[in-house]
């Protein structure tokens, strides 16, 4: 039975009411069950001592003065980093869920989505390609999609598109109000990979009432779960998005805990440097 130490100002001590002698029980000898019960677990005396000792340790738990000690960080299991340098790795999200219980048979298993979610505010015909970037030319906020040169040449609608049902090189026909008139396209940072084909675009905040204001809003998404996979297979499920290796002095990525991680530290500087997160391990 796994049991956690105890922590206290000094060891517990009583007296024997019978014989008056004053007795005690070192820290090292109670612990905290499973269950929360703090129990005399190594010290020999107990079972003649035992109501006095259930009794005072009871009260001892009650006002705090003996307390589970904390338990130790995992340690890593694994270190990812954005594929693309700079600071649209900060966008990324991994969600790890179901970690041991994602299959009865094999608890090294877990399931896995990552979510890249990146927002442009405030853009025209005439800024989106500086701020985009084309295949030429990088844009100040690279990310997800590129406008391919030279076709920005309208205000688009309000309109959700998807790569999902295209075909390489995944391009995007985003259109005017009239939903056939083309105001710009946009192609996948990597076009010709097939997990480009997990991107979507919304175009958001085109005015209904002001046909000249030029403004609109982009939000790009690339996201992909896997389920049932191993550590190993991290980095060819999401190679598209992210880079996965092991934490420094371990042979291989190990099992995560469950929960999400957000990659941090991309920017844009002069030796652009990529965002990343390292993953705590499984308790």
């Amino acid at each position: 039975m796994a049991t956690t130490p105890a922590v206290g100002s000094g060891p517990v001590e009583f007296m024997d009411e019978t014989t008056g002698q004053q007795l005690s029980i070192p820290l090292s000898d109670l612990a905290f069950d499973p269950n929360g019960n703090l129990i005399p677990s190594g010290w020999p005396l107990y079972q003649k001592y035992k109501t006095t000792v259930d009794n005072l340790l009871k009260y001892l738990k009650t006002t705090g003065a003996l307390y589970p000690a904390p338990s130790p960080p995992p340690a890593p299991a694994m270190v990812i980093e954005a594929k693309q340098k700079g600071s649209s790795g900060n966008n990324i999200q991994i969600k790890f869920s179901k970690v041991g219980t994602t299959d009865p048979n094999d608890n090294t298993k877990f399931d896995a989505e990552v979510t890249d979610s990146e927002t442009y505010s405030g853009l025209t015909k005439d800024t989106i390609e500086g701020v985009l970037g084309t295949p030429a030319a990088p844009g100040i906020v690279p990310g997800l999609v590129l406008v391919t040169a030279g076709t920005a040449l309208a205000r688009p609608a309000n309109k959700s598109y998807s790569m999902l049902t295209g075909t390489a090189p995944f391009k995007l026909k985003i259109l005017q109000a009239d939903n056939t008139t083309q105001a710009f396209e946009l192609q996948a940072r990597d076009p010709n990979n097939a997990e480009a084909k997990y991107t979507t675009v919304t175009v958001s905040g085109v005015s209904a009432t002001d046909a000249t204001d030029p403004h609109f809003n982009l939000a790009v998404n690339w996201q992909k779960a896997a389920t049932g996979i191993h550590a190993a297979d991290l980095q060819t499920q999401f190679g598209f998005e992210i880079t996965v290796s092991p934490p420094p002095g371990v042979a291989a990525p190990g099992l995560p805990a469950n929960g999400v991680v957000t990659l941090r530290g991309g920017a844009e500087v002069a030796a652009a440097t990529t965002a990343k997160a390292v993953v705590s391990g499984s308790a």
